[in-house]
């Protein structure tokens, strides 16, 4: 295993044991101060459930040469961190309700990927762990549904506790992956874990698949998924299969494009067809279009260019407009993302020896 791979998985792995420890304090407070002799059962059993989630990514840690000794220094000197998630104080009791409900809802959503995507007895011990938080996720719930159904003032405390932990239970998943210092490292290594999933590249073309090393198309086939199998799935990406580094698993290298025209705007699938289709539906408006796209900071931008048509050329700025206003809120309404869209004059869009106009210019800087 290289060294590089074992401290980041020795820090991720002891942060998440660290998290899991910490996570008793602001939970543990309550326990003799829970409403009924059940929710205090609960709550302990809750609390012993972190204890023991703590000591299963513990011993994961030790599997990597690192005593348990020196990750609790660690801890204890700052150099190693935990979820600041859980330094927010519990002010009511509707604030266990929220932690359960949001801060547990919203782990598992971070952590089920870990369950078949990670170091092995990382992977094994996070598989117990999630299901565990399931239950506390669903006590969570219970807890402030019964407070939703209480008094005015029960209800209030519910509010007031979502109020205060919705937003730190969304920030606890980190920053984005642009502003990371750690996850350009992490995905350069891009493992397959071909227990789940038998990779192949082919060409776009012809659909042979070629051999690890050679740029192609990327398709997938999974193979323990039961509700929703996966056969030699076109992912369209083009990238190549390399030979395994750190684990017995192949690795994925860098996507370099697309077999198709679709491009990916801040998460959103868009095809060009898909705008094509929209400014065909205003009688004013040319067949020609051009999309522009752009990154302002970490987002993505899009412009899209488009021409009146001959006829409607004497419109007037206000028209002008409301052309683009209208095709600006149904690309929003139909697409799912905010475009400027610029409306020009006839034969404003260059052309192609052919007639035809260049549908993409992507001017995004390369990763």
């Amino acid at each position: 295993m290289p060294e590089a791979y074992r401290k980041t998985l020795v820090r991720q792995i002891s942060q998440h044991a660290h998290s899991e420890y910490v996570g008793m304090l602001p939970e543990g407070n309550w326990i003799s101060r829970a409403p009924t002799l059940q929710r205090k059962a609960i709550l302990l059993a809750k609390v012993q459930d972190e204890a023991g989630h703590a000591l299963y990514l513990y011993s994961a840690v030790e599997t990597l040469g690192v005593t348990r000794d020196q990750v609790y220094a660690d801890l204890l000197s700052g150099k190693a961190k935990y979820s600041s998630i859980f330094n927010y104080p519990t002010l009511t009791w509707a604030d266990i309700g929220a932690i359960g409900w949001l801060v547990d809802g919203s782990a598992i959503v971070n952590q089920i990927p870990i369950c078949r995507c990670s170091y092995g007895p990382y992977a094994r011990a996070m598989v117990r762990i999630c299901k565990e938080e399931s239950f506390h996720q669903r006590q969570g719930f219970d807890i402030m549904l019964a407070l939703c159904k209480g008094t005015p003032m029960q209800k209030r405390m519910a509010q007031d506790a979502l109020n205060r932990w919705w937003w730190p239970s969304i920030a606890m998943h980190g920053p984005a992956d642009e502003q990371s210092v750690n996850s350009a490292q992490s995905m350069a290594w891009k493992m397959v874990w071909e227990d789940h999933f038998y990779p192949e590249v082919v060409d776009p073309d012809s659909g042979a698949v070629l051999p690890d090393g050679q740029e192609g198309e990327l398709v997938f086939t999974s193979l323990t998924k039961e509700a929703f199998p996966v056969i030699r799935y076109r992912t369209r990406d083009l990238t190549r299969l390399l030979p395994p580094t750190s684990r017995a698993f192949r690795r994925m290298g860098k996507i370099v494009g697309r077999s198709d025209d679709m491009l990916i705007i801040r998460g959103v699938n868009l095809f060009p067809t898909q705008i094509e289709e929209l400014v065909l539906q205003h009688g004013k408006l040319s067949p020609l279009y051009q999309l522009v796209v752009t990154r302002e900071g970490y987002l993505d931008q899009v412009e899209v260019r488009v021409e009146l048509q001959p006829a409607s050329a004497a419109m007037t700025v206000a028209e002008v407009a409301d052309v683009s206003d209208w095709l600006q809120r149904r690309i929003k309404t139909m697409v799912g993302i905010s475009t400027r869209v610029n409306v020009l004059p006839p034969d404003a869009i260059e052309r192609t020896q052919t007639g035809k106009s260049r549908r993409v210019i992507d001017q995004r800087p390369e990763a």
